[in-house]
Formats: structure tokens, sequence, C-alpha cells
């Protein structure tokens, strides 16, 4: 799956002010994400919710540790600067 662009081939984000998750029924995790559409993330949000597989919330889990590590010890990152 491609990461989305606008037409000006810069990368579409919505900002994430909240998110929470439960597991429900014992084995589907449900993961609400609560979003802005304005890039200050000051406007009121709107909110999806994912039912998720515990197999993909491990699987999503996994890249985004990954990637929050990647980032945090990239040049310029908060690990660079000593903020740990």
């Amino acid at each position: 799956m491609d990461i989305e662009q606008d037409l000006h081939g810069k990368t579409r984000t919505q900002p994430v002010t909240a998110w929470s998750a439960v597991v429900v029924s014992g084995t589907s995790i449900i993961l609400a994400l609560r979003y802005t559409d304005s890039s200050d993330g000051i406007e009121g949000g709107k909110q999806v919710q994912l039912a998720l597989t515990a197999l993909q919330s491990l699987a999503i889990a996994k890249k985004l540790t990954a990637l929050a590590t990647h980032a945090l010890d990239a040049p310029g990152g908060p690990s660079a600067a000593g903020h740990h």
C-alpha cells in the first residue's frame, strides 16, 4: 500500500490528537484514532475506529516501534539532542 500524496507530491497527513485501544470479545482489538484536518491540530477532530486482529496489532506495533526508534536516533532527532 502506498502513502497518499497531494497533487504537488507532498505527503497527505492529518495530525493525530488522541488515541485509544481496547480488546473486544477477547479476540479483536479496536484502535480509535482522533485526528484533525487542520495542520495546526487545533480545530475540532474526527475519529476513526479500526478493528484489528491480534496479529495485525503486533505487526503494526513492531513496524511503528522500528520507525520510531529510527526517527529518535536520526541526526536532529530527540535522541541526538540528548532528550531521552
